[in-house]
């Protein structure tokens, strides 16, 4: 895992899990290698279309409630309780949807998670 740090260049490093085949979970590491959060997860089936996304944009995180606040601090994402971006993610109490524009490209149902403090182990 040291090496996997290492090569994130004191960024932020997500792992996706998976499930038979799809995304199962997501694990999101600090700068300094501590666990912050884990959520078991599964993915909605949505239709599939090819998307272009300006690197200009900046996407934003629509929704309330613990998990919302904590993503959003996570990942450095501003945090509105209503869509004013074309790019964002939307928090509903068991669902996060992807959007561009008015349609979203994929959602994951969010099954349980769990915040970390300090040097925590997701395990």
């Amino acid at each position: 895992m040291s090496e996997v740090l290492d090569l994130s260049h004191d960024s932020l490093l997500i792992i996706l899990g998976e499930y038979h085949g799809n995304p199962g979970s997501i694990t999101v590491y600090d700068t300094e290698g501590s666990c912050v959060l884990s959520a078991y997860i599964s993915l909605f089936p949505i239709e599939r279309k090819p998307y272009s996304i300006s690197k200009d944009l900046i996407p934003e995180l629509v929704g309330s409630g613990e998990f919302a606040s904590a993503l959003s601090g996570i990942l450095s994402l501003p945090h509105v309780e209503t869509r004013s971006s074309s790019l964002g993610i939307v928090i509903s109490k068991n669902q996060m949807d992807f959007f561009k524009d008015e349609s979203i490209f994929f959602s994951l149902k969010l099954r349980t998670y769990r915040l970390y403090e300090c040097d925590a182990d997701c395990s």
